[in-house]
């Protein structure tokens, strides 16, 4: 069997690394060989998880441990299952919580068993991650500006004009491209050694299990590497509910969701990220205006709605920048304010902020910029009406 998957891979023309590592965009996001893109997307168009393992794209080796522990695959030779991936999935959990020589909470049990009881029952499917976009993420969105348009008055004339840029450029895309960098891994492992995997091969992963596991998988995804109660589409913990609720500068309207049991539904999900990424970019204008260091963002980015370099800049900052504040906010804080202290012009901001020696913070902004930039083209790449 497996010389006949590896014959008909060999027949293809583009290798499985090209579909899961190509390089799609330099180091100041522009795009690279837009026809690799394009190869890609039509590789992979339209196949199924079980068609991707087929083919050898998604292997049952070690290395693919991040891409088969979901489908219920990791160290088995049975179909793909998405009940006893949800199982994998909170066991690694458990297991890394035991390494840590801690304790399970009672709520990541209970929540844990609310996951399998959701998966037994008939799942909510998509139709395509633009559906998923258009239906969880955009009401989202929408919901987070009508609260920004309730803080109008609450705001300096200066935050004011940095918060609208903000909320207007904080989009469906822009969420969409944060939850695919929180969820899907980030590197793999090939012949030439540990490379990223492009955006194409997330989005479209992500896509899949849409599909074909529903709603309520990545609902209940878990948090694998962390002893939280932490799961969903942005990996959402307590720590970060509890942040929202304690800026006594946010109306109450954005803090709705108390804990980690309000947020069993994926609008809901979705809701407390565009909250929480709002949260965080009204701190970052609270110290920016404290060192004097606002003014400078908002006269370069002044004409951005008619310049469009500049607007490409603004949505890929506010992508990166969206995403790393909710790994480490006060490092991000302390780094996007030491750039604009610098004399160094905003032309490059959107990729110069944050320097390859953090690396963990360079990785989540140039994952979920490039998943951004992605989304934008993902109708063309495949095909979606």
């Amino acid at each position: 069997m497996l010389f006949f998957q590896n014959l008909l891979f060999a027949q293809t023309k583009i290798d499985r690394d090209v579909i899961i590592c190509a390089t799609i965009y330099d180091e100041m996001f522009k795009g690279i060989n837009p026809s690799v893109e394009t190869e890609i997307g039509a590789y992979l168009n339209n196949k199924s998880l079980a068609e991707l393992l087929a083919e050898g794209i998604i292997s049952r080796g070690e290395n693919y441990r991040d891409l088969t522990l979901p489908l219920g695959i990791h160290r088995r030779t049975t179909n793909i299952n998405f009940t006893q991936g949800m199982l994998d999935m909170w066991k690694a959990k458990a297991d890394y919580v035991k390494k840590q020589n801690s304790k399970i909470e009672g709520a990541v049990l209970k929540t844990a068993l609310e996951s399998i009881e959701a998966l037994t029952m008939k799942p909510t499917k998509t139709n395509s991650l633009i559906e998923y976009r258009n239906e969880i993420m955009e009401p989202a969105c929408a919901k987070m500006r009508k609260f920004h348009g309730d803080m109008q008055k609450l705001y300096t004339p200066e935050r004011k004009l940095f918060m609208d840029m903000i909320a207007e450029n904080l989009s469906p895309n822009v969420l969409l491209g944060y939850n695919i960098q929180e969820l899907m891994p980030p590197t793999f492992v090939t012949k030439k050694g540990e490379k990223s995997i492009n955006p194409i091969f997330k989005a479209y992963y992500l896509d899949c299990l849409l599909r074909e596991a529903g709603y309520e998988f990545i609902c209940f995804f878990p948090a694998r590497h962390d002893a939280l109660h932490s799961f969903g589409p942005f990996q959402f913990t307590d720590i970060a509910l509890k942040d929202i609720l304690e800026n006594g500068r946010l109306i109450d309207s954005f803090k709705i969701f108390k804990n980690m049991d309000t947020l069993k539904q994926i609008e809901k999900q979705a809701m407390a990220a565009a909250f929480f990424a709002y949260n965080n970019w009204e701190r970052l204008s609270f110290i920016l205006q404290s060192n004097k260091t606002l003014t400078k963002f908002n006269e370069y980015f002044s004409d951005y709605a008619q310049n469009e370099d500049k607007k490409r800049q603004i949505r890929i900052f506010i992508a990166g920048v969206s995403a790393c504040m909710h790994h480490k906010p006060s490092q991000t804080f302390e780094l996007v304010k030491k750039h604009l202290s610098s004399s160094l012009s905003l032309e490059n901001i959107h990729c110069a902020w944050v320097t390859s020696d953090k690396k963990q913070l360079y990785k989540y902004h140039r994952s979920a910029a490039e998943a951004y930039l992605i989304l934008k083209v993902y109708n063309k790449l495949f095909e979606e009406d």
